[in-house]
């Protein structure tokens, strides 16, 4: 069964209205998506780009959480991707669930530029009363300054000081970890960041020495994953390689159909399942003893 793409639907995927003479097909300039003219009408007044009511949606600075929430997946996706602020590899490596999506949308909103200038102000020096005037007979001259009183130079220009940019914390990956010592070596934030990125759930580790113990099987795994493929490409059958990538071998499970044909990182970007087309309401990764 094919699905057919936006150019070929006979409806406005926002609307649900027909496309005809006068509601025409147009892309959105934010994400890329086709929509109807009704529904990408208005422009962004600064970058006089067309968008659609979704993606105004998305950009307006007051905009919360919730509504955000209401949004498809599949848009903020889009929106991102679309409009350069992150990589779709990225995406795939950072950005988890719905709720990481809206959380990066609302960072972006507020983040301030990468140079910021300081302005230090020096004190002005207070100016001194003037002195009084003492009336003098007409025979009498008023005594002379020996010397005229030079001016005070003026202060300095105040001066812009440029903070210096923060450096990113070193980031691993399973790819890095050479044996089962090195995991020892490290963080608490570098543990939850490798498992991330593998797709492991720590929820309910507290200790570090938990969260140790999860990245150590992964690494086994992992370990053993690559002598199999080693195996395979020496002759034996592919039958437990993934169905859409052929590269990675089967480790997840679809919930709800319980089928057993992609790894990991291919069943995170599927929709329905290849083999029954059922909706995919999970994806869990299986680790072979």
């Amino acid at each position: 069964m094919s699905t057919n793409t936006p150019e070929e639907l006979p409806n406005c995927e926002q609307c649900s209205q027909q496309y005809n003479l006068f509601r025409r097909r147009k892309q959105c300039q934010l994400c890329g998506q086709i929509f109807c003219s009704k529904c990408t009408s208005k422009s962004i007044p600064s970058t006089k780009k067309r968008a659609c009511t979704i993606c105004l949606l998305i950009i307006n600075d007051r905009t919360t959480h919730e509504q955000l929430g209401s949004i498809r997946t599949k848009h903020l996706r889009a929106y991102l991707i679309y409009s350069k602020i992150i990589t779709s590899n990225r995406l795939l490596e950072s950005c988890f669930e719905k709720q990481d999506l809206i959380n990066l949308i609302q960072s972006r909103k507020q983040q301030t530029p990468d140079e910021t200038y300081v302005f230090v102000q020096r004190p002005i020096d207070e100016i001194p009363a003037p002195t009084p005037t003492i009336e003098t007979p007409n025979n009498v001259q008023p005594a002379q300054p020996e010397s005229a009183a030079e001016p005070s130079p003026s202060p300095p220009p105040s001066m812009p000081i440029r903070s210096s940019p923060k450096i990113a914390p070193t980031r691993k990956t399973l790819a890095d970890l050479s044996s089962l010592e090195s995991i020892q070596e490290l963080t608490v934030g570098q543990l939850k960041d490798v498992l991330n990125q593998n797709f492991v759930s720590y929820k309910g580790c507290v200790e570090k020495h938990e969260l140790i113990a999860k990245l150590k099987l992964l690494y086994r795994d992992k370990q053993q994953q690559s002598e199999s493929n080693t195996s395979i490409s020496n002759g034996q059958s592919d039958e437990n390689l993934c169905k859409i990538c052929m590269d990675e071998p089967i480790d997840c499970v679809f919930l709800d159909c319980g089928h057993l044909c992609t790894c990991i990182r291919c069943g995170k970007q599927l929709s329905e399942c290849p083999l029954c087309r059922s909706y995919i309401v999970r994806v869990v990764r299986v680790f072979k003893s």
